[in-house]
C-alpha cells in the first residue's frame, strides 16, 4: 500500500512536471514522448491499486474471521478439557 501510495505521488509530480514547459538542456521530443505515457501509467498504477487495495481487505477480513473461530474453538476445547479432569 505504501508503494502503491509513493508511486501515485511520483506520477502526479510527473503529470505536474510535464504540463509545464520541458526543462531547458532536454531532448524536448524524448520529454514529449516520455510525458505521452504519463496518463496511461497513472490509470493502470489506480486500477492496480484499488483491486490491491480490495484484496488486502479481504484477506484481513477473513484472517479476522478464521481468529475468532479459532479462539472459539480454544474456549470450547478448554471448558471440554475442564469437564473431563473432574476440575
Amino acid at each position: 500500500m505504501r508503494d502503491w501510495k509513493d508511486a501515485e505521488g511520483k506520477l502526479s509530480a510527473a503529470a505536474k512536471a510535464c504540463a509545464e514547459s520541458s526543462p531547458s538542456g532536454l531532448d524536448t521530443s524524448s520529454f514529449t514522448s516520455l510525458c505521452a505515457w504519463v496518463p496511461q501509467v497513472s490509470e493502470s498504477v489506480l486500477k492496480a491499486g484499488e483491486q490491491s487495495r480490495a484484496e488486502f481487505f479481504k484477506i484481513r477480513d477473513i484472517y479476522k474471521s478464521q481468529l475468532a473461530k479459532q479462539e472459539a474453538l480454544l474456549v470450547e476445547a478448554d471448558r471440554v478439557s475442564r469437564g473431563y479432569d473432574g476440575r
